[in-house]
Formats: C-alpha cells, structure tokens, sequence
C-alpha cells in the first residue's frame, strides 16, 4: 500500500514538473492564451488578433479562407483599414453544388470568386447595434447587402447571422449560414 502510494506522489510531482516547465519554455503564465481577449459590452474582442488570423483559425469558417486564398483577397483583408465580414460557414459552402464550389476554387472561377468574396466584406466596421431593419451596406465588390430583422435574429440579404459580432484589431466578422451571391 505504502510503495504504491509513492509511485502516485511520484507521478503527480513528475506531472505538476512537466506543466510547469511547459510553461517557462513558452514564457507565458499558465491560463494565459496568445491572443489576450478582452470582454467589452458583453462580446469578446481579440486585440492582437487580425481578420485573417481568426478566419484561417477557425474550423467553422475555414472554407472561406480557403475562398479568400484562392480568390488573392488576403492581403486586401491586410491593409492599414477596418472591415465587417459576413463570413459563411463551411455548412454554407457544402450546400453549393459541387461542380459550381470546385470550379470557383480553380483557376477558371477566379474572378467570379473574388466578385463573391468580395460581396460578404464590408469596407467599414459595422456593429450589431448599427444592424437594423432596413440597413443598406455597400460592399467591396460595388453592390449592397440589405439587413433585416425578424423573431430577434438578424439577417443578410437573407442569410442568417448564426455568430454575432467577432471583434478584430482590423474590424468585426459575423458568420452567416449561407454564402451570398452579388446580384449580377
């Protein structure tokens, strides 16, 4: 009984070691994350992280960073400017036809990709109190998305907002269950 609970105490103290030292190598304090969040008005904000930081991160929304790859907007996403992306998430992406996500995401879809990606960003910050019934949002590609309002959820030319307000040190990202179509 004695000599097995010295092995336990041994093996507890080799663990409480081996987390601690993970944490001196790293040079962060345990319970600490890299990217700091902080709340404000009952939303997280990550200041240090970018647009492109979350949207590449992000398992829900990772076939649209794939788009914004494939459609060279990463470094649009970059530049020294705020922006409200309505990002959709993969299970947005997986109801397109096959064919029609496989030829956007090849050389041949291009531009109609980027025309695309361009119609979810937004070239301003635009925060969920500022998403009333009726708003008209100019986008990147040229034309407008239009927000409504209904039984408390707040939708994009017909898209719902399924994830509020994402809150970047370059702008604000809200996923949205459906990818969206410029008009022409």
């Amino acid at each position: 009984m004695m000599r097995r609970f010295r092995f336990v105490l041994i093996g507890l103290l080799m663990m409480g070691m081996a987390a601690c030292s993970k944490h001196s190598r790293s040079g962060q304090k345990p319970g600490n994350s890299h990217s700091k969040r902080k709340r404000l008005q009952g939303k997280y904000v990550m200041q240090n992280a970018t647009l492109i930081d979350i949207l590449s991160h992000r398992k829900r929304v990772s076939k649209f960073a794939m788009a914004l790859r494939a459609a060279d907007l990463v470094q649009y996403l970059q530049q020294n400017a705020l922006f409200t992306v309505f990002a959709p998430t993969n299970s947005a992406f997986d109801a397109l036809p096959a064919k029609e996500f496989n030829r956007l995401m090849n050389r041949a879809g291009k531009e109609d990709l980027s025309r695309i990606v361009k119609y979810h960003i937004v070239k301003k910050p635009v925060h969920q109190s500022q998403l009333k019934n009726g708003t008209i949002l100019p986008t990147a590609e040229g034309d407008s998305l239009r927000i409504t309002r209904k039984n408390g959820n707040i939708f994009v030319n017909g898209a719902k907002i399924v994830k509020g307000s994402v809150k970047v040190s370059n702008g604000i990202i809200y996923y949205i269950h459906k990818v969206l179509m410029p008009p022409h």
